[in-house]
């Protein structure tokens, strides 16, 4: 109601009250941050955004299709239900073969992976940076010590592209990334 009472104050100026919205503790609270389930294309424009370059339009509506989404052709005139619908047996299984295919240079999605997109290239061959990097681009660094840690150990002994593109399968799977 508050927001709504300083829209009509400021005579509906959306970016004083964006401002406010942002400011708010509300904005930030746990209980709203990473709450909402990414549909389908939120999950493919935000993996094809962080790793660059452009893919098929058809592969990616098929991908779409495939976790429960299909584009322009909504359940009813409500759209779709989202948030926890969007993950179910089915769809996970969509959704990491999706990410799998976004990974890999050719394959469905018919593109070249850019690597460095994702990772500083400072950071070469340094698996604490490598880590590091991804976990900045795809989770806003925000995961626990441990779990950093664990990926750190996973990663320690390998080196190069694979260990890289093997990397972000991992966080790209994590619950944190499909999480808005």
């Amino acid at each position: 109601q508050s927001v709504a009472r300083e829209l009509r104050e400021k005579d509906f100026a959306i970016g004083a009250v964006m401002l406010t919205i942002f400011q708010s503790d509300f904005f930030y609270s746990k209980s709203v941050y990473r709450a909402n389930v990414k549909s389908p294309v939120e999950l493919i424009i935000g993996t094809m955004r962080i790793l660059g370059g452009r893919a098929g339009g058809h592969a990616l509506a098929r991908a779409a299709a495939e976790m429960g989404q299909n584009l322009l052709d909504p359940p009813s005139v409500n759209g779709w239900d989202g948030h926890q619908s969007w993950i179910h047996a089915a769809t996970w299984l969509a959704r990491v073969h999706f990410v799998y295919s976004a990974t890999e240079s050719g394959g469905p999605l018919s593109r070249e992976f850019d690597m460095a997109k994702v990772y500083d290239s400072s950071n070469e061959n340094n698996n604490k940076g490598d880590v590091g990097s991804a976990l900045s681009q795809l989770l806003q660094s925000d995961v626990p010590a441990d779990v950093r840690e664990e990926l750190l150990n996973n990663f320690k002994a390998r080196r190069g592209d694979a260990a890289r593109r093997d990397l972000l399968r991992v966080l790209f799977t994590m619950p944190e990334f499909h999480c808005a």
